[in-house]
């Protein structure tokens, strides 16, 4: 997930790697951060490290990748229970 020109209100990003560049985006404190890593990046001609600071501080953000949240598998017949 990128969060370079786009916004976000009242989101939840969880169990997430996101990419941010610093370029422009509206992300701020009526979102929510759970388990997730930020990437930052060399953003475009927009980018300012103001922008980056801003998310990079705002949130509770993970050093490390998030675990892979376990999914039951979907293939094979539906057994009732």
């Amino acid at each position: 997930m990128r969060l370079d020109d786009q916004f976000f209100y009242g989101c939840e990003i969880r169990d997430s790697i996101v990419e941010y560049g610093g370029g422009f985006t509206d992300f701020g404190p009526t979102n929510k951060v759970i388990d997730s890593m930020i990437l930052p990046y060399g953003g475009g001609p927009e980018s300012t490290r103001e922008n980056l600071m801003r998310v990079l501080n705002g949130f509770q953000w993970r050093l490390t990748p998030p675990d892979a949240p376990l999914v039951p598998p979907t293939v094979g017949p539906r057994h009732p229970h």
